[in-house]
């Protein structure tokens, strides 16, 4: 996952509170998933939710879920309220695939949503 034009939330908003939304969209995303779940910072603005025993269609409808909590959530920061959304991309780990493997076709379905116009969910082939 990753914050569709992050970078204009840290140019308006500073470093600070750049931080203070990928906290945020860390929260919404951590109360979509299970207890068993895991959803971590990947890097940069990118986070991930590793989500065991979902199927691929479970997992699309997780991160669509996660999608439409982070697109309809207020974020707050030096009292101005405002909206971020997010594109997804979803992969399920393939028989004798490696994790580095996984993790690429999940980066690549993520590219996908973002040149298909950002705030999309899309599956890694």
């Amino acid at each position: 996952m990753d914050i569709d034009h992050f970078k204009t939330v840290n140019d308006t908003r500073g470093h600070l509170g750049g931080d203070a939304v990928l906290k945020d969209v860390a929260k919404v995303m951590s109360g979509a998933v299970r207890s068993n779940d895991v959803v971590a910072r990947w890097g940069g603005e990118e986070l991930l939710a590793l989500a065991k025993g979902c199927d691929v269609h479970m997992a699309m409808q997780l991160a669509e879920k996660m999608r439409e909590l982070i697109a309809t959530h207020s974020f707050v920061w030096s009292g101005e309220t405002f909206n971020v959304t997010a594109s997804f991309g979803v992969a399920q780990l393939a028989a004798n695939e490696n994790v580095a493997d996984l993790f690429a076709r999940a980066d690549q379905a993520l590219y996908a949503a973002k040149a298909g116009g950002r705030n999309r969910v899309e599956r890694a082939a």
